[in-house]
């Protein structure tokens, strides 16, 4: 027998499934900024190492051995074309490492996961390929390195790194092992691709609130979050700024599929 009662309009699922997801943005914005807040830089990378260490995607073969992506096949055709040698950072397992040897060039990387080091070196070698594969503290470049025609931070790793003064100082340490002139490429979320404004800035109000609470002189950059691990999302002029501080001349710039940027070695540094 059919009803006189009204249904439920779409309309009225339409509103509810807003206030859903608005909530839902909610507790993703007080759930991250209290632990960024709760969190110093130390901490903050080993949950990020947990993330890649604990039989995530990056450990599996199959993954590893997929080779580049289309935007990462470009560049490297574009920038890397004449370089002989080429130093990975934030390497994971080696996916980049597999492809830059299979392309005929010399390969030493770093990563600072042990699970990742383990798993890649075991990698390389079932591939027959020797890569100097170095296990680094996060954020650091390993001492036993020499000097390469290029520079290429492993997909979205340079991200992972907890404050500018922390990445900046990996970037200088970085162009002290490229010749002049030499390519970087460094890939990165980016907020321009991500325009969530207003949940970055609800991130970063709590977590300052709470490390001001704590006294904690640690500071909270807008674009920070905790989605998984950390990572800093970032603006055209905000890598840009960090690359020239770095001692790199950005040259290229995208966050069409991902945010990458290419910046080449400054001249005027001197080589080491």
């Amino acid at each position: 027998m059919a009803s006189d009662s009204p249904l439920p309009c779409a309309g009225a699922f339409a509103i509810s499934n807003v206030i859903l997801d608005r909530i839902v943005k909610g507790l993703a914005m007080v759930h991250q900024g209290v632990w960024l807040g709760m969190l110093d830089r130390a901490a903050l990378n080993d949950v990020t190492r947990r993330v890649y260490g604990s039989g995530s995607l990056y450990l599996a073969t199959d993954y590893n051995e997929s080779g580049l992506r289309a935007w990462e096949t470009a560049l490297i055709d574009r920038y890397f074309g004449r370089c002989r040698s080429v130093l990975v950072g934030a390497a994971g397992c080696g996916r980049e490492a597999i492809v830059l040897c299979q392309r005929g060039m010399a390969v030493d990387a770093f990563e600072c996961s042990e699970q990742l080091v383990e798993q890649g070196r075991r990698l390389l070698a079932a591939h027959g390929l020797r890569v100097a594969f170095f296990l680094s503290r996060p954020d650091e470049v390993p001492d036993a390195l020499g000097t390469y025609d290029g520079l290429i931070m492993g997909w979205g790793g340079y991200t992972h790194i907890v404050g500018r003064p922390a990445r900046v100082a990996l970037l200088r340490a970085l162009r002290a092992h490229v010749r002049a002139n030499g390519p970087l490429m460094v890939s990165f979320v980016s907020r321009e691709q991500a325009p969530r404004s207003r949940l970055y800035r609800g991130i970063a109000t709590i977590a300052r609130a709470i490390r001001w609470l704590r006294r904690s002189r640690e500071p909270i950059e807008l674009g920070d979050a905790l989605p998984h691990g950390f990572s800093h999302r970032f603006t055209k002029d905000e890598i840009e700024s960090e690359l020239r501080e770095g001692g790199f001349r950005p040259t290229f710039f995208s966050d069409v599929d991902y945010g990458v940027a290419v910046a080449y070695a400054d001249e005027t540094e001197r080589d080491r």
